[in-house]
């Protein structure tokens, strides 16, 4: 995209996430409930959300198409997401960026690695574990 293109589409989906899901990714609307719409909006919305759910409720799928939200829509942006080991950052929220930047209705383009999506220098998503894991502490 060129950068008129890149500032229209900022505007136009910087303040509707759940436009950005339907229109961009591969999210059909009938799949956004009233609760991913709520955490959309509040992450829109406020500088820190918090969700508490159970098992299987959307939250890793919604975090990780969150996350390429952000970082198309706000430039220059750094995204940076964590958990508590490298097992969840990788194939739990980062296999659902990875699979959401794939699937994605338009070319949404940056140098897409295992756990690093890079648009352009000091414009990117990082992922990282704040401690190693078991297994990988004993190889």
């Amino acid at each position: 995209m060129r950068s008129q293109e890149v500032f229209n589409f900022q505007k136009k989906y910087r303040n509707d996430p759940v436009g950005f899901f339907t229109d961009c990714l591969d999210v059909e609307p009938k799949h956004i409930w009233s609760k991913m719409t709520e955490v959309l909006l509040s992450v829109r919305d406020n500088r820190k959300t918090a969700v508490k759910a159970g098992h299987s409720v959307s939250k890793s799928y919604s975090s990780g198409r969150l996350v390429l939200w952000f970082l198309y829509c706000f430039y220059p942006s750094t995204v940076i997401t964590s958990a508590p080991s490298n097992t969840q950052v990788e194939e739990i929220l980062w296999r659902e960026i990875r699979d959401a930047h794939s699937k994605a209705k338009i070319p949404l383009g940056g140098n897409l690695t295992h756990t690093k999506l890079e648009l352009a220098e000091k414009w990117f998503a990082y992922g990282f574990s704040t401690r190693p894991d078991t297994v990988t502490q004993q190889v």
